[in-house]
């Protein structure tokens, strides 16, 4: 439904973002428009350190495609885990578990 992309945004001297490009024809056209307006909307609402931050949004004037420009995350879960795994049950809750938990009690 969406391809992303790591850019430099030029006018944040140099910041990294992600670039979330909604593709044309992979759904319906008004499915895919109202997709990307609930996800503008609820990114553009929700302001928490456990959730991705939305900077900027808009419509390509060439192709018509969507965009969303969002915080970067230079590193996923598995790098992450990779680097420094969990040990055990008490450790999981403290880095992983009790944060999505704050952000979806955030987002609610």
């Amino acid at each position: 439904m969406a391809d992303v992309y790591k850019a430099t945004d030029l006018d944040r001297d140099g910041y990294q973002v992600a670039i979330k490009i909604f593709k044309h024809g992979q759904i319906e056209s008004g499915v895919q428009a109202e997709s990307f307006r609930r996800e503008k909307q609820i990114l553009g609402e929700l302001k928490h350190p456990n959730i991705i931050e939305l900077f900027d949004s808009g419509e390509d004037e060439q192709t018509g495609e969507q965009f969303l420009v969002l915080e970067w995350i230079e590193k996923n879960l598995t790098d992450l885990l990779r680097e420094d795994p969990l040990e055990g049950w008490d450790s999981y809750w403290e880095r992983l578990a009790l944060p999505i938990l704050k952000a979806l009690a955030f987002s609610h």
